[in-house]
């Protein structure tokens, strides 16, 4: 039997549809019974606490194989990414720096991109990440910043972009002219709270 889910803090789509067994959140957002939600909210990637949404039953799917075989069933997960735009005070990029970003219990490592631009595939329900920036060239390890962020607990902001922005959470260890800007992971964005950050982030949805 269908149920409600208010939404919560730090949850995103994704989050909810693991919870609930589903491992796409397309199969809850695009429910007939979520109608009035999606029209709510248009762009999957941004969710608000308070939201209620329609959890449909699952759907038994059969698929006919000869008895006294074994048969292997391989169930594709939709990719949950994190996309980050590291820039500084001036509205410049951090282009072409190594970097070491930490989600959960798992480490990345790679070079920003021209943009400043990271993109890494994550679980549904991490709620943590830490990212650390070195200079580009050579194998200088001197940190230029260290950037730590509660996902799921970043706003939704527009900007020169016509997409929404989010703003990032700031850390001690890091220097007043490093901010970075988070886009919600994708599919489905974390749920928001009211502004923590008082510099407007950078990072857009829909590259």
């Amino acid at each position: 039997m269908p149920q409600n889910h208010k939404v919560t803090q730090g949850e995103c789509l994704s989050s909810i549809a693991k919870k609930y067994g589903f491992n796409d959140y397309r199969i809850i957002y695009d429910d007939g019974a979520n109608a009035a939600f999606k029209q709510k909210r248009p762009n999957p990637n941004i969710i608000f606490p308070g939201d209620i949404i329609v959890i449909p039953d699952h759907e038994l799917k059969e698929v006919p194989k000869p008895t006294e075989q074994t048969h292997n069933f391989v169930i594709e997960p939709h990719p949950v990414k994190l996309r980050l735009v590291v820039k500084n005070d001036e509205d410049k990029p951090f282009a072409n720096m190594k970097y070491d970003l930490k989600v959960g219990s798992a480490t990345f490592s790679g070079t920003t991109d021209g943009g400043g631009k990271i993109e890494q595939v994550i679980q549904p329900d991490d709620s943590s990440a830490e990212l650390v920036l070195y200079p580009g060239e050579g194998e200088n390890k001197n940190i230029v910043g260290i950037f730590k962020m509660d996902l799921g607990h970043l706003d939704p902001r527009r900007g020169p972009r016509t997409s929404p922005l989010v703003p990032a959470e700031w850390h001690p260890e890091v220097p007043p002219s490093h901010r970075v800007s988070r886009q919600c992971a994708l599919p489905g964005a974390r749920a928001t709270r009211p502004p923590r950050c008082p510099v407007p982030g950078s990072s857009a949805p829909g590259w």
